[in-house]
């Protein structure tokens, strides 16, 4: 606080966003949350992630290793890691916070790979029109169960809420992979609690330049893109979110989108 690296409150003249940066000049982290507009303490948590590595690797700049899906897994590793304690800080609702947050970062990693898979048939397909990027949307929207398959549409159009899809070409795609390294963490933490965060923290530390696989490799962990990791992942979540007790695969679908022309656009603020 008395050197000012970070500002939480809200106000007319402060943007209406969260992030944190490097003040290279300073050799500092700034942190920076409206929170007239983000006033879920998961966001700190989140936030505090890329904080801790830029205090780590000052004075050097962060932006010179700039590896989003890196810089990700610093933010939703320790999300996810501080969720142990969402019963103590949320009380009785905390179980059901620690749902949602489950859900949110699982919703991640299947819409980036939808919204990654639509990327690609666009550009790969020569002259592409309109209207079959539409009817590429509706059919992975029934592939990835955000769609029912007997929905008289033969196009669907939520593509185009993604603003990264127009300003950022495969960007999207970091969503999923980094969701699925941050859940590394998770995953060790249900054997080892202490152990996972000691697996983060030297995971934190590393320089970004090391490389998004080649990071875990050095800590001897799974590589978090392989299928059999991600196959593990499936099947823990499923147990931890009790999908067959909880609802219908109807509601179950409903739970990460009630509306399949709404796209995720990265609500993760970073």
């Amino acid at each position: 606080e008395e050197r000012q690296l970070y500002d939480f409150g809200g106000g007319e003249k402060k943007g209406q966003m969260a992030f944190t940066t490097s003040i290279s000049g300073a050799g500092s982290p700034f942190l920076f949350i409206n929170t007239a507009v983000y006033q879920d303490p998961s966001t700190i948590f989140h936030e505090f992630g890329h904080y801790y590595n830029f205090y780590l690797s000052q004075p050097a700049r962060w932006n010179d290793g700039n590896n989003l899906d890196i810089a990700e897994v610093h933010s939703q590793g320790l999300e996810l890691l501080f969720s142990r304690f969402y019963p103590e800080i949320f009380g009785e609702g905390g179980d059901e916070v620690v749902l949602y947050d489950l859900t949110f970062l699982l919703s991640n990693i299947a819409e980036g790979c939808l919204q990654d898979e639509l990327e690609q048939y666009v550009y790969a397909t020569e002259d592409v029109t309109l209207e079959q990027i539409n009817r590429k949307y509706r059919q992975l929207c029934v592939e990835y169960g955000k769609a029912d398959p007997d929905d008289p549409r033969e196009e669907l159009y939520g593509w185009v809420d993604v603003n990264h899809l127009f300003t950022q070409p495969f960007y999207y795609i970091s969503y999923a992979v980094s969701a699925a390294g941050a859940f590394s963490f998770w995953l060790d933490a249900q054997e080892d609690y202490f152990a996972a965060v000691d697996e983060y923290l030297t995971f934190a530390a590393l320089d970004t330049g090391t490389g998004f696989r080649a990071s875990f490799e050095m800590l001897g962990m799974d590589d978090p893109l392989s299928p059999s990791y991600l196959a593990h992942l499936a099947e823990t979540l499923r147990e931890a979110l009790e999908v067959e007790d909880r609802m219908t695969a109807d509601q179950w679908r409903g739970e990460f989108d009630a509306n399949c022309e709404c796209a995720c656009g990265g609500g993760l603020p970073f």
